[in-house]
C-alpha cells in the first residue's frame, strides 16, 4: 500500500480527480442510449418511413456523439 498523508481523504480525492470523468461518463451512457434507440429499430423486418428517418437522425446524432466524446478525451 502506498505511504499516505495522515490527512489524506479518499472522498476529497475522489472529488477532485474523478468530477472530470463523470462528465465523460455521462457522455458515454448518452451515446450507448442512442446506440441502443437505433438497435431497437434496425433489428425491424420492414420499418416504415417514419423509423427509417429516425435511424438516419440517430446515425447522425451518434456521429456528433462519438465527436463531442473525442474531443473531451483529447482535452
Amino acid at each position: 500500500m502506498a505511504n499516505l498523508p495522515d490527512n489524506f481523504s479518499q472522498s476529497a480525492f475522489d472529488a477532485r480527480y474523478g468530477a472530470g470523468n463523470t462528465a465523460l461518463d455521462n457522455e458515454y451512457d448518452y451515446l450507448r442510449g442512442l446506440q441502443d434507440a437505433y438497435d431497437a429499430i434496425d433489428v425491424l423486418e420492414d420499418p416504415n418511413d417514419d423509423q427509417l428517418s429516425e435511424l438516419l437522425a440517430l446515425e447522425d446524432q451518434i456521429a456528433d456523439q462519438r465527436i463531442t466524446i473525442s474531443m473531451m478525451e483529447d482535452a
